[in-house]
């Protein structure tokens, strides 16, 4: 059970409910839940999670319940519909150490093992893993219905516009994938007497296949759900039909349709088929289920969805990173190579210093500020720099020390524009000649240095690149170069090396341009700017360091 706020509702979903308020009294639209009360091993199992879970977050042990079994807590006016049977328990925590596929292949599995029907009641649906295995179940000739509840909209503009776009997408495909008119997506709606019509929030995660398989829980059909966040599912399973669970799915499309669940019942049995059952339903009365409207209005909406970048499989956690991505043995490696190019950023702030210094206390400050915009002036001076750093990051020549002169020279917005635009073509530059010389290279350079690198893009996805452009394991060009020799596709390293160069770059030119602030204009607001700034980036070096140690790695 979700215990919340905004979360109580009754069976009617009224429009308007007087009971339907939070503790500061403001009410909220109708709300679809499932609830599930256990008892025994099951309650016993439950328990144990949410003790393990609660000093995991909060560092308090919590004490059981002594004395007392669990049938003495039994809920009155709540039923026992299922008895000594056995339950399955899924669980995820998002955890380097822990496989985050059990979740999604649970889903799978399930999907798989469908003959006639899949009946689904979800929040959300972003996941494009659990797509694929519903399209698949599509395509088959003899395959199963598909029927899928979710909520007219996600909750907020924000949710909507992001998870919400990725279940337009992934709805389009299952359509696509319909070839034999087995798909239906549903949203349930209610009517006040004045006509007043509202959609039902489904926050409810049902799972019913063939009335013989039936999973309640916490999950979404989400990327995160599926490998990000801590989720339980419970899964009941029957060898055959089960009239339990078809009951029970029963009462939840008939509490949809103001209807009797004797009613609804005999309206499938006279019907081929769930979607048969459906289609004939009616929208009169004060619930019913309206045909779900979707779709991307654009073919860029479409490709931001086909990235999956809304709704990402990992958590967006620094320290979940390192302890996934770094082995035991590789963390000192890594930190050595972290300090190093820490270092280098340190003299090239140093040289800013020193050299608007310098130049002020030999020529005049006003003498300095001329020939800096002079040199501003020319307007061959942007496609120098950009070629300069495409070049000389090919060429080895470390990007920050680039990026300092840009900015010294020619400032902060000529550095972020022509400065990352021209290490971007660097990278390229350097990828294409790594793959013209191939696997010669690699074999040429057999250092360890080559071989952490190579194993990492050896994972060929545009986030193992990321990873090592945002934290410098290996030289710009090296990794350039082995990325070219390797099997990495092309947009994978594209992307990947825009996600994890620039941040980094920001952060530079930022610093260097704070800098020059503070030597030409040291008042207050200058310094504690820069100061703040670098204090952010040395918190972060001690947090990367932090993670980095042996005994963090799991």
């Amino acid at each position: 059970m979700d215990i919340s706020i905004s979360r109580w509702d009754s069976h009617e979903h009224l429009v308007e409910d007087a009971r339907r308020v939070n503790p500061d009294g403001k009410s909220y639209d109708p709300y679809h839940d499932v609830h599930t009360v256990l008892s025994g091993k099951a309650a016993e199992a439950l328990c144990e999670l949410a003790y393990g879970r609660w000093e995991n977050a909060t560092g308090e042990a919590l004490s059981t319940i002594e004395g007392r079994c669990y049938e003495e807590l039994w809920p009155t006016g709540v039923s026992k519909v299922f008895q000594d049977i056995e339950i399955a328990l899924s669980i995820i925590y998002a955890s380097p150490t822990e496989d985050p596929s059990q979740m999604d292949q649970l889903h799978l599995d399930l999907f798989e093992a469908a003959e006639d029907f899949i009946f689904i009641e979800n929040q959300y649906f972003s996941s494009s893993v659990l797509a694929e295995g519903l399209e698949k179940q599509l395509r088959k000739k003899n395959g199963p219905e598909v029927i899928m509840l979710l909520p007219k909209t996600t909750s907020g503009w924000l949710v909507e516009s992001t998870v919400g776009l990725l279940r337009d997408r992934l709805l389009e495909r299952l359509e696509e994938a319909d070839s034999y008119d087995r798909l239906r997506i549903l949203t349930p709606m209610t009517r006040e007497d004045d006509g007043t019509d509202t959609s039902v929030y489904i926050h409810a995660k049902v799972l019913v296949i063939d009335d013989k398989i039936l999973k309640i829980g916490s999950s979404n059909l989400s990327n995160r759900s599926m490998k990000v966040d801590s989720e339980c599912d419970l899964t009941f399973e029957f060898s055959e039909m089960d009239t339990r669970v078809r009951d029970f799915r029963r009462s939840l499309l008939a509490m949809h349709q103001d209807r009797t669940i004797s009613d609804w019942g005999d309206e499938e049995e006279n019907s081929k088929g769930l979607v048969e059952a459906l289609d004939g339903r009616s929208k009169e009365g004060s619930r019913w289920l309206e045909d779900y409207v979707y779709g991307c209005d654009s073919d860029i909406k479409r490709r931001l969805a086909d990235t999956q970048l809304l709704d990402p499989d990992d958590p967006i956690d620094p320290q979940y990173w390192l302890d996934k991505s770094f082995k035991k043995e590789e963390r000192p490696f890594v930190w050595k190579r972290i300090v190093s190019v820490s270092a280098s950023l340190a003299v090239a702030l140093a040289l800013v210093f020193g050299l608007i210094w310098g130049w002020g206390e030999l020529l005049g400050k006003e003498q300095t500020v001329a020939w800096l915009d002079q040199i501003k002036q020319y307007s061959w001076a942007p496609l120098l720099i950009f070629f300069g750093v495409a070049i000389g990051g090919s060429l080895g020549v470390p990007l920050n020390i680039l990026l300092v002169a840009i900015v010294v020279v020619m400032g902060t917005w000529a550095a972020l524009i022509f400065g990352v635009g021209g290490a971007l073509v660097s990278a390229i530059l350097g990828f294409f000649v790594g793959r013209l010389l191939g696997q010669p290279l690699m074999k040429r350079l057999k250092s360890d240095l080559v071989q952490r690198v190579s194993s990492k893009l050896g994972e060929r996805s545009y986030k193992s690149v990321a990873l090592i452009r945002l934290v410098p394991v290996a030289p710009f060009f090296l990794i350039n170069l082995l990325a070219g020799a390797s099997k990495l596709k092309f947009k994978d390293y594209l992307a990947g090396s825009a996600l994890g160069m620039i941040p980094g770059m920001v952060v530079v030119i930022f610093l260097v341009d704070r800098a020059g602030a503070v030597v030409r204009r040291p008042d207050w607001d200058t310094v504690i700017l820069f100061a703040v700034a670098l204090s952010i980036l040395v918190g972060g070096l001690f947090y990367i360091k932090k993670g980095l140690k042996p005994e963090n790695s799991g």
